[in-house]
């Protein structure tokens, strides 16, 4: 299951991965750190909160970039064939993205209010990237299998990242749906529980 035959030139199976577990995580914590540094701006200036949570995603996009072109590098080493496939690599960043800030979201209020959790969630990252199939091949739907499956990201992940190297590799069609259908739902959340709960924290932390 770790090593394995992956399909694909290991090396570039690694770095593909955490190049894409990196935007997730990014995606997460980036709107965090964005109002957390403009906490003084929010108390004294009157302004659409929206803006910074747009900034972020423009940040998101930048870092995404520069990350990807990593990536790039290592795909003209080993020499790798592009096909048509590799298309549906550029939506599947996007659903990692918009997974990503959908959980930053919600998480937001409470980052406002306890500065430790913007500590804690790098070291839960952390655990979960062994969770999450980066370094080693997708488990067989059995066993640990199952368990590793109820992580949201991992089909994501794993489809964007056989799209690029032309893997061998079968994701549910339904399976990335639910998923896409759980981020949609969360960045919905995500927003109303913002805008109902941005000028009360931005209040409490001017106090």
């Amino acid at each position: 299951i770790l090593m394995g035959d992956v399909g694909a030139p290991y090396p570039l199976f690694v770095i593909t991965g955490t190049t894409l577990w990196s935007v997730f995580v990014n995606s997460v914590l980036t709107p965090m750190q964005t109002v957390q540094s403009n906490r003084a701006i929010l108390v004294k200036i009157n302004f659409p909160r929206e803006a910074l949570l747009v900034n972020a995603f423009y940040e998101i996009l930048f870092t995404t970039f520069i990350n990807l072109i990593i990536v790039v590098v290592f795909l003209v080493i080993f020499k790798v064939h592009l096909t048509t496939r590799c298309l549906l690599f550029f939506p599947g960043v996007f659903s990692l993205i918009l997974l990503g800030m959908s959980i930053g979201l919600l998480v937001l209020p409470l980052a406002m209010l306890y500065k430790d959790i913007q500590f804690v969630l790098p070291t839960i990252f952390q655990f979960s990237m062994y969770l999450t199939p980066i370094v080693y091949s997708t488990p067989p739907v059995s066993g640990i299998g199952k368990i590793l499956r109820l992580n949201p990201v991992s089909p994501l992940l794993i489809e964007t990242r056989a799209s690029l190297l032309n893997m061998n590799v079968y994701v549910p069609l339904w399976h990335i749906g639910l998923v896409m259908s759980f981020a949609i739902v969360l960045f919905i959340l995500g927003i109303f529980l913002q805008r109902i709960t941005i000028q009360t924290l931005i209040e409490r932390m001017g106090s």
